[in-house]
């Protein structure tokens, strides 16, 4: 189960706007059975452990109408959980809930005609 909060600060300024945001994105802990035919099965369910991703973005809105904004995605480069159970083709872990990409940057520029 995942729990997103986010925390946004703005700030205009005379000549522009301000602004930055973080997410907390909270993955609770869950139980992970394993596959009970599955050679070297682990009898009684192991526990995969609630994980925290922080994400980051900044940006400024000069008085051109041109916005400029950069972030971090994943800013602790945490690694997801091995999970033992074999699920989504073999990879070891559950890709559609923990993030498998790693740390990101991006840089974003907006030009509003």
């Amino acid at each position: 189960m995942a729990c997103i909060c986010q925390y946004r600060l703005d700030s205009a300024g005379l000549r522009g706007c301000a602004h930055g945001t973080l997410y907390r994105r909270r993955l609770t802990g869950q139980p992970d059975g394993g596959d009970p035919a599955a050679p070297g099965f682990v009898v009684g369910p192991l526990k995969v452990p609630a994980f925290t991703y922080l994400d980051a973005t900044v940006g400024y809105m000069f008085p051109t109408k041109t916005h400029v904004q950069f972030g971090v995605t994943n800013i602790g480069d945490k690694q997801p959980p091995i999970m033992y159970s074999n699920n989504v083709l073999n990879s070891n872990t559950d890709v559609q809930t923990y993030d498998t990409l790693g740390r990101r940057f991006f840089l974003s520029v907006l030009q509003k005609f």
